[in-house]
């Protein structure tokens, strides 16, 4: 039975692996590898403290340390604390009363010293290692604000751009950092097939509750893998830094997971908007056009951003052809000639998106012209008509509205 309790620990122990895998605190996960420890010495003291009074219990002689110390008509608390107490002090400097007091319980005393020598060693060892590991988190930061420093001094800037610099620096080193799929260099060596599940798990749902794909119902998991696993990548910003500004050109489009940021440009009534949570679309327009930012993102907090690669969209609608090529080829003729429109009518479009319920009305408009257009069409002939799409587009690419690729 007590063998059987032992096994128990081994499950118990295997447990704690798959429990500790699934942390994702860095700082939690090296405090439970240190409490493993801590708990593993206890353990093995528990079953020592029992063999050391099992040893002179069991010996028919007046010379034991039970006798000699008076232990052997103490209470089973007592006795029990005594032993574990001479225990513990043999895997650390500790001062004890307790002595072994016959050749067989200095034979089992020394045995146990020999072995504490080496366990105590081993978790010396590993706390020290998880010590590093913690203090390894805020070295880099240490390193960074010293090389701030001797460039800051070497340049003989300003001093109010100097306090600027290091406070901003300071409260960046601060904040906790928000890691992303990118920042794992392990994961460019996961096969290429896990990482397609992974994206797909990731970022299915939503591809399918985006705005812009309402109007296509296809179920077609083929090519929700392929779009989630070419297409989508997280980036996180963190506050006061700018995820784009005015002037550059839009190469993703973005969407918002979480946090908040502040997007500012002239051609807004206050000349800000205050985007908040999740579901803020902005640049959509660079899925089928060529779109320069015409205002600034600024991160208020720490924001979450799944982006969409233009380029790497079109290359799978392309290739998927079908109802799905027609249908996104219609919705950006549609969107596209909306924000003409807008704009000939003296309104300016912004990176904001143009609205959910508007762009889900041209979805449901396109998926019927798509199934019109594309009924017969060879592929071949669908890929061709992107490329007839984007050379009409440039010709009109002096437009004020948008600048279409």
């Amino acid at each position: 039975m007590r063998f059987i309790r032992l096994l128990r620990l081994h499950k118990a122990a295997t447990i704690a692996d798959v429990i500790q895998m699934r942390m994702r605190s860095e700082y939690l996960n090296l405090l439970v590898k240190m409490l493993r420890q801590s708990m593993l010495i206890i353990i093995v003291n528990h079953y020592i403290a029992c063999a050391w009074f099992s040893v002179s219990d069991l010996i028919d002689q007046n010379d034991t340390w039970v006798y000699v110390f008076g232990v052997k008509d103490a209470g089973l608390t007592e006795q029990y604390l005594t032993s574990f107490h001479w225990s513990l002090t043999q895997f650390a400097p500790a001062t004890n009363n307790i002595a072994p007091q016959n050749w067989i319980e200095r034979a089992f005393a020394s045995c146990i010293v020999i072995y504490a020598f080496v366990a105590f060693s081993s978790f010396v060892s590993a706390v020290t290692n998880a010590a590093n590991e913690l203090r390894a988190f805020t070295m880099r930061s240490s390193q960074q604000e010293a090389q701030i420093r001797r460039f800051l001094g070497d340049q003989k800037v300003s001093s109010d751009l100097w306090c600027r610099i290091r406070k901003f620096c300071q409260e960046a080193n601060s904040r906790s950092r928000m890691v992303t799929e990118q920042d794992i260099a392990v994961f460019n060596e996961i096969p290429e097939s896990l990482r397609i599940v992974m994206h797909e798990e990731l970022y299915r749902d939503f591809f399918r509750a985006a705005h812009i794909f309402s109007g296509f119902h296809e179920e077609n998991p083929q090519l929700v893998k392929r779009v989630c696993h070419f297409c989508f990548r997280e980036s996180a910003v963190h506050a006061k830094l700018d995820v784009f500004v005015d002037g550059t050109e839009a190469d993703h489009v973005f969407v918002s997971r979480s946090g908040s940021a502040t997007y500012w440009s002239v051609l807004l009534d206050n000349n800000h908007k205050s985007l908040s949570g999740e579901g803020h679309w902005l640049c959509e327009l660079a899925l089928w056009a060529r779109w320069s930012h015409r205002g600034q993102l600024v991160a208020d907090t720490t924001v979450r951003f799944l982006i969409l690669n233009p380029q790497s969209f079109a290359t799978v609608a392309a290739s998927e052809g079908g109802s799905f090529f027609g249908y996104l080829r219609t919705l950006g003729l549609l969107l596209i000639g909306y924000a003409e429109v807008v704009e000939e009518n003296s309104q300016r479009i912004t990176d904001l998106t143009l609205g959910d319920i508007l762009i889900r009305a041209f979805a449901k408009r396109a998926i019927g012209f798509a199934d019109l257009s594309n009924e017969d069409a060879p592929k071949s002939l669908r890929i061709s008509s992107l490329s007839a799409l984007s050379g009409q587009v440039r010709s009109n690419g002096s437009r004020n509205a948008v600048r279409k690729v």
